[in-house]
């Protein structure tokens, strides 16, 4: 392998770990989501990238929108899966 693409290998595995690092963490996050009580926080434009879900209920498509505090009625368990998806 090239020295070329095993750097470019290893600047996407530091990008993925980055992301991964922001899973649920407060750091920058800019919305909350409440699970069973329980806070989670999340950024917004990642969500939306990667959902339309998550686009239409955090821009403006959903009541929603509006708010910085998101309650849902969804299993916990699953909703964390969610988000480490994400």
């Amino acid at each position: 392998m090239s020295e070329n693409v095993k750097n470019k290998i290893d600047d996407i595995d530091n990008i993925v770990a980055d992301m991964s690092n922001l899973c649920m963490n407060e750091l920058y996050s800019d919305v909350v989501f409440f699970v069973e009580d329980q806070r989670l926080p999340g950024h917004r434009n990642i969500l939306a990238a990667r959902s339309e879900y998550f686009r239409a209920m955090l821009y403006a498509v959903m009541v929603e929108y509006k708010e910085q505090e998101v309650w849902l009625d969804v299993p916990l368990k699953a909703f964390k899966l969610i988000l480490s998806y994400m």
